[in-house]
């Protein structure tokens, strides 16, 4: 019996850590695979040039990918083909897609500048917008950050 639980669990999270990886690729154009990824040439994302959907979506894909956390990851997911509401006029930034299962994503600005970002009723931590820009510069994840962006609608709290 616990062979079977433990085959099921393994299988579970291979199954979904593989989807995360493609949905990855997809959106920044890198593979898993070396043969498969794509070169394309990305300009650096600059704090100073970021406009709020893309502010956004690099909290996004920070708390996704530096966190490794699925609810992030999954809104990810959902933010390649759904639109992504922010709600940025609100003690805490909402963020959540249309197609996603579960509301637990939202992070809050301090009165420092930094994003603490939460999962779940957790924090993951708190990063200011420089460290989550180099971050994704030094991931090359600017793809991904520029296509979500796309993706996103900004919203009023009483929307």
């Amino acid at each position: 019996m616990v062979a079977v639980i433990a085959s099921g669990a393994t299988y579970y999270f291979a199954t979904n850590q593989n989807s995360v990886q493609e949905a990855t690729a997809k959106i920044t154009g890198h593979s898993t695979n070396p043969s498969q990824s794509m070169s394309k040439k990305v300009s650096k994302l600059k704090v100073s040039s970021l406009t709020l959907q893309q502010k956004n979506a690099a909290v996004m894909v920070y708390a996704a990918m530096k966190y490794k956390d699925r609810n992030w990851q999954h809104l990810i997911e959902n933010g390649q083909s759904h639109k992504v509401d922010a709600i940025n006029d609100h003690p805490q930034v909402i963020i959540d897609a249309e197609n996603n299962r579960n509301g637990l994503t939202d992070y809050s600005i301090q009165p420092s500048g930094a994003y603490r970002i939460f999962s779940y009723r957790s924090t993951l931590g708190e990063a200011t917008s420089n460290e989550i820009v180099e971050y994704i510069n030094t991931h090359n994840y600017e793809n991904m950050v520029n296509q979500l962006s796309e993706n996103i609608v900004l919203k009023e709290d009483n929307d």
